[in-house]
């Protein structure tokens, strides 16, 4: 598993120095996390491809900084699927048509299967990708580099899910947090 990091170009008080999203390159190039739709996070993107097309994007969860770049996303590569748990609340507001993962769903990624792993808590809809041969774990905001993950009630966080979902991904012994 060698993903190609892209910074989605989106520094603030809660995202840092910026999210960051994968490319998963191979027969199926997918791109986890949609960033925000910033022009640099698109060339890059495209750059990456290299002139293949994109074949999904697996999105973590309905916040704005990883849902967002969806509809400029979809705009470039209209034939992308776009892969998240449901979040009735959040998925209308943007304009692409999810396809509904759940947990333990296995999705193809480049050249192996990644894995949903529900891991609520700091949303309701919060999903990592899993991928066993290498042991990488894709995990969106439920874990942080520099930092601390702020779960908020008023948006639907529940800390006692996100400690459960601690647990379940330190079963998994991932060797590496993307």
């Amino acid at each position: 598993m060698d993903p190609i990091l892209l910074p989605a170009h989106n520094p603030g008080p809660m995202t840092g120095a910026g999210n960051n999203t994968y490319l998963v390159r191979g027969r199926a190039p997918v791109l986890i996390d949609a960033g925000t739709g910033d022009a640099r996070h698109l060339d890059a993107l495209a750059g990456a491809l290299d002139g293949r097309p994109l074949d999904a994007v697996l999105v973590t969860h309905g916040h704005s900084d990883h849902a967002s770049g969806a509809d400029a996303i979809a705009a470039r590569w209209p034939f992308a699927r776009f892969l998240k748990m449901p979040w009735p609340d959040r998925d209308a507001r943007y304009h692409v048509a999810w396809t509904a993962i759940e947990d333990g769903a296995t999705i193809p990624a480049g050249d192996r299967v990644l894995r949903a792993i529900h891991t609520p808590g700091l949303s309701p809809d919060h999903v990592a990708f899993w991928d066993e041969v290498s042991r990488t774990l894709f995990c969106g905001d439920l874990a942080l580099r520099d930092g601390t993950v702020v779960i908020p009630a008023t948006h639907a966080g529940s800390l006692a899910d996100y400690l459960d979902s601690l647990q379940r991904v330190l079963a998994l012994d991932p060797a590496r947090l993307l």
